[in-house]
């Protein structure tokens, strides 16, 4: 099972298409990344639920959970939960089916689990910021191409709306009649921008996701935890696991083999 959240672009009609951001230092592509051994394990929540095990709701069915990992020697996490925030490039790190059979295989439900033999491997886990892949001094090239042509396209349009607010912040003509024009040219113009966007961006990020993986193999990544989605969580579910120390940010690293071609 893979999970990899979508990534997303909005876009206002009167804002750069690409604001500045922090620049980072750009790695190169042939240097092996420091990413430092991480012991966790996931499951996917939603599938358990459609087999008969709510984790949200049975709190036995989460002890056994707990003990599940615990007997594992590694930090269970959920996939379902963190949708759009998480990365899989390894999908031996899925323990769900394990888990179920183990579940299922208990005399009662008070009966203790028993932990089955289950090999995980100790693979790296990662931070990568997908919001500084259109960062405009350190980002995907073929992204800031892309936005330069789409806000040159749409420049005009976006001048008259600049015009027409101007005039209206004057007093000049009638206002109610000019504010209702310009709500709708904003409208018409924002919903046209987005299509545009996601037309022209959308062959990029599907060559982006599928990237991913080959970087994350070469490096001994198995987890990429999204920071521009997920900056305000300080812990993982469904157990509060806090992430371990020394993980790497690799988005410049990432970028800068995506630009050279040596993903």
């Amino acid at each position: 099972m893979k999970l990899l959240g979508s990534v997303l672009l909005w876009v206002a009609v009167a804002a750069s298409l690409a604001p500045p951001q922090r620049a980072r230092h750009a790695l190169g592509a042939a240097q092996k990344l420091n990413v430092p051994p991480a012991r966790f394990a996931y499951i996917d929540s939603k599938l358990l639920a459609e087999k008969g095990v709510k984790l949200d709701e049975d709190r036995e069915a989460l002890a056994d959970l707990k003990t599940f990992g615990e007997g594992l020697k590694v930090n269970i996490i959920d996939a379902e939960k963190l949708r759009g925030a998480l990365f899989i490039a390894d999908d031996r790190l899925d323990v769900t089916d394990a888990f179920l059979a183990a579940w299922k295989a208990k005399p009662s439900r008070s009966a203790p689990l028993q932990v089955p033999a289950v090999n995980i491997p100790a693979v790296g886990a990662a931070f990568i910021n997908t919001n500084d892949f259109s960062n405009p001094e350190t980002g995907i090239d073929k992204l800031l191409k892309v936005f330069k042509s789409i806000e040159k396209e749409f420049k005009p349009r976006r001048d008259e709306l600049i015009k027409m607010r101007q005039r209206l912040e004057s007093g000049s003509g009638d206002r109610k009649r000019l504010e209702e024009e310009i709500n709708q040219k904003e409208a018409a113009a924002k919903a046209e921008l987005d299509k545009r966007v996601m037309e022209t961006t959308g062959p990029i990020y599907e060559d982006i996701a599928k990237s991913l993986t080959p970087f994350c193999k070469q490096h001994g990544i198995a987890l990429l935890f999204d920071t521009s989605k997920i900056l305000k969580l300080e812990t993982l579910p469904p157990f509060d696991v806090n992430f371990p120390a020394g993980m790497p940010d690799v988005t410049a690293a990432f970028v800068s083999a995506y630009n050279k071609g040596t993903r």
